[in-house]
């Protein structure tokens, strides 16, 4: 986006300096946080490689397969994943259909598909050599508890709470969603292709962060156990790095 180099470093390094990441990527590497990091980091990078008006390229199956690559990561990595990313393969896939051809749109959802039912069969696979069953996984097989819309809501904890509370060990995070609360509305007064590409970034991006909020309030250790930080939000560290 359209600022300076030392804009980017402090946008980018600051929410990972907060997030707690380099605790899980330099000494709790037993958790999967960074690989999840990485896995969304790519799809934010090749949906701006593929809906962005400069940044088009000629190979998008390339790119598309690259795409769903790391979609399907992420969601291997944690089956919850697939909740926040939703709205970013909508809108993939509105871009794909805006930005290319018809062939090219058909070819690339195809790809998609491919792709996503490969993984699909690589997680089916793994539960049951894992657990006995393909539909199990970690979150049913080793927890006590479990995600419920009845029985918790800890939406006001999992954020104020002393006890690992989002924004009580990491405020730094509130000016990041401000920056993509503010950028999304200057982008909006702005007509030029890439301030609406920047509008649809922020706004995307403050649905995932609400959408990861509030998946981790129906559950049960909204806590995450004896960790550092609030690390099931640590996920949301390339979102927070656009604001």
């Amino acid at each position: 986006f359209k600022i300076s180099p030392l804009a980017r470093l402090s946008a980018s390094g600051i929410p990972f300096l907060v997030s707690f990441y380099c605790t899980y990527a330099l000494e709790e590497i037993g958790f999967s946080h960074p690989a999840e990091v990485f896995a969304i980091s790519g799809v934010l990078f090749f949906t701006f490689k593929t809906v962005c008006p400069k940044q088009k390229a000629s190979g998008n199956l390339q790119i598309c397969a690259l795409w769903s690559v790391f979609f399907g990561l992420a969601v291997l990595v944690r089956p919850t994943n697939a909740i926040i990313l939703l709205p970013w393969l909508a809108f993939y896939i509105h871009g794909l259909f805006h930005s290319y051809s018809k062939p090219v749109f058909l070819k690339s959802l195809t790809l998609i598909g491919l792709i996503g039912s490969a993984l699909l069969a690589v997680y089916l696979y793994y539960n049951w050599s894992s657990y006995g069953d393909p539909l199990a996984n970690g979150y049913t097989a080793f927890s006590q508890g479990s995600f419920s819309l009845k029985k918790h809501f800890f939406l006001s904890q999992i954020l104020f709470s002393g006890c690992r509370g989002w924004f009580i060990y990491s405020p730094a995070v509130i000016f990041s969603i401000l920056g993509l609360i503010l950028t999304g509305i200057i982008s909006r007064y702005n007509y030029e292709a890439f301030s609406s590409l920047q509008k649809n970034f922020c706004l995307f991006s403050l649905i995932s962060i609400c959408l990861n909020v509030l998946t981790y309030s129906f559950w049960h250790g909204w806590w995450a156990g004896n960790s550092a930080g609030q690390r099931y939000f640590i996920l949301l560290t390339p979102f927070l790095a656009i604001g």
